[in-house]
């Protein structure tokens, strides 16, 4: 029997993949989704053509990616603590915190692909003081599907409508593709203990932590192929440090 699913992908040099059934995540070596033939793809065709994580207005200092199984991949940021000096100990205070307010703030990324994407956000403060970390996603969908991607060039092209709606522990935006033969759309839906907000270009939120403390924020992509909608399959994992 001939094989159809979108597994059938062929990766450059600089790309990570993570991938089960008809979904596939490629992203660059960082996690990111931002150009070229990266995205969220579904039956061959692209739910998300950009994905970029950033603390305030910097992407956070990355350290290291890795796919860990066929459908899972992860990736390790550092950014430095919004509480300044007072994150460091005292020897450190007169040099602006030291390393510990540089480097005090820990984001684990797992993604997991299948039926569509689930993200763990795992943020920690490794300071000695109590930090609100202000997070935005950048996101985008084109729609394109398998081979425009790969020839860069659009057979079939449409509006892409953004709606937000938010919910009591989170937040959902959705992109519509106003195509008349293609309703696709892509709904994500945020969850956790922040206030999620729609922002230009995406979403946003602010995270309060104690000192030491972890939270985790969720991520779910929902991808809608010619109107109908399939979830993400549900993992529970932890490989926190």
């Amino acid at each position: 029997m001939a094989r159809t699913d979108v597994n059938l992908f062929w990766l450059r040099p600089g790309e990570y993949s993570a991938h089960r059934g008809h979904t596939i995540l490629v992203t660059d070596t960082e996690g990111h989704v931002r150009s070229g033939q990266e995205g969220l793809f579904f039956r061959r065709t692209r739910f998300l053509s950009r994905l970029v994580l950033k603390v305030g207005d910097e992407e956070p200092r990355f350290v290291s990616a890795n796919p860990v199984e066929p459908h899972f991949m992860i990736s390790y940021h550092l950014a430095p603590s919004p509480a300044g000096a007072e994150a460091g100990p005292r020897a450190d205070k007169e040099k602006s915190g030291g390393e510990m307010a540089e480097k005090g703030i820990e984001i684990q990324v797992n993604r997991f692909a299948g039926g569509g994407l689930h993200l763990d956000i795992h943020v920690t403060n490794h300071g000695l003081a109590a930090a609100t970390v202000p997070l935005a996603w950048e996101l985008a969908a084109d729609y394109a599907d398998q081979q425009e991607t790969q020839s860069g060039k659009r057979q079939q092209k449409a509006p892409v409508e953004v709606e937000w709606t938010k919910r009591r522990h989170g937040g959902e935006l959705a992109f519509h593709y106003r195509h008349p033969e293609l309703p696709h759309a892509t709904v994500l839906r945020f969850t956790g203990p922040a206030d999620f907000i729609e922002a230009v270009g995406g979403v946003s939120c602010s995270l309060h932590l104690a000192p030491q403390q972890t939270s985790t924020l969720g991520l779910d992509v929902s991808p809608v192929f010619k109107g109908e909608r399939t979830d993400p399959f549900l993992y529970v994992l932890d490989v926190r440090r």
